[in-house]
């Protein structure tokens, strides 16, 4: 089956590019995230997680959209499933992205736990996870708008994922070394976002092999 011949699925296909891009965005915004959680800047940081929100909502419109042509008869009904289950997988990488930030908005962080934030790689653990969204976005733009080595690129996003799963546990493992320096709610606050974090990755991972599974579809 080819997905780009007729008026409706390239409409279809132009709306993935346009998920996938709005998620990227909001990845984007992680990082500014983490710096006003570094500067215990809540306001700003309440402002990012407002902004992300709105995003979620913009592509939560774009999948409803999507899902109404799908169901509507677009496509052959073994091949509808595969499509949706694509997009249900990409607004899990949104999901994940709102819950990170929101973890960081639960309560102040005390300056030990932001200072251990500085020193544990988390720099380093926020910047991997939005370049495996950037991957994710350059699979799905390929996947429907160009020609691409898509199989490449999914290795990536699978390699980002154990690269960071390697970093998030030594990230923890830091963390109970000093556990006796902070206190119990700040640990957990600490786990929580670090764990949301990680799930970002993971979700791209599988959301990569539904882009897989897609592009078989398309093959000659």
């Amino acid at each position: 089956m080819r997905i780009f011949r007729k008026r409706n699925e390239i409409r279809v296909a132009e709306n993935y590019v346009r998920q996938s891009k709005e998620i990227l965005n909001a990845s984007i915004l992680l990082k500014e995230a983490r710096n006003h959680l570094m500067n215990l800047d809540y306001e700003s940081l309440d402002n990012i997680a407002l902004k992300i929100r709105d995003i979620t909502n913009n592509t939560r419109t774009i999948k409803k959209e999507n899902e109404k042509m799908l169901y509507l008869g677009l496509l052959f009904p073994e091949d509808r499933f595969i499509f949706i289950t694509l997009s249900e997988k990409l607004d899990k990488v949104m999901n994940k992205i709102n819950q990170s930030v929101r973890a960081m908005t639960e309560r102040r962080i005390p300056l030990p736990g932001i200072n251990f934030l500085r020193d544990s790689g988390f720099d380093e653990y926020i910047d991997l996870t939005i370049k495996s969204v950037e991957k994710l976005d350059s699979a799905v733009r390929e996947l429907f708008l160009g020609e691409g080595d898509i199989i490449s690129m999914c290795n990536e996003i699978e390699d980002f994922e154990n690269r960071l799963d390697d970093l998030k546990l030594k990230i923890l493992r830091e963390l109970h070394k000093v556990e006796k320096d902070l206190d119990v709610f700040t640990i957990l606050q600490i786990e929580n976002i670090v764990h949301r974090i990680d799930e970002i990755s993971d979700e791209a991972e599988d959301t990569s092999d539904i882009i897989i599974l897609v592009k078989s579809l398309s093959l000659p």
